[in-house]
């Protein structure tokens, strides 16, 4: 702030509770939206990691990580339109 005009220096330090207030809730809402598309995930991560190992060493039965995929895609397209993420399509 040194090399600051009074004026700008002022108005910086008016606005600077505004604008950690406003970065602050912005990174708030940003972790619920993460938590809430980790939550969408989380019923298969542990088939996803199964999947993972097994197509390393051998040929697998994708049937159950495709059924349990399945019942996700309502979740996560509700995830998106909540967080108004444009589709991928």
């Amino acid at each position: 702030m040194q090399g600051m005009s009074s004026t700008l220096a002022t108005s910086l330090a008016t606005r600077l509770p505004v604008i950690a207030s406003d970065r602050y809730n912005q990174s708030i809402a940003s972790i619920q939206s993460d938590a809430r598309l980790v939550a969408v995930f989380a019923p298969i991560v542990s088939r996803l990691c199964l999947a993972e190992a097994e197509s390393q060493t051998s040929a697998w039965d994708i049937t159950p990580l495709i059924d349990a995929w399945s019942l996700l895609i309502p979740e996560f397209e509700r995830w998106q339109l909540d967080e108004h993420v444009p589709s991928s399509e």
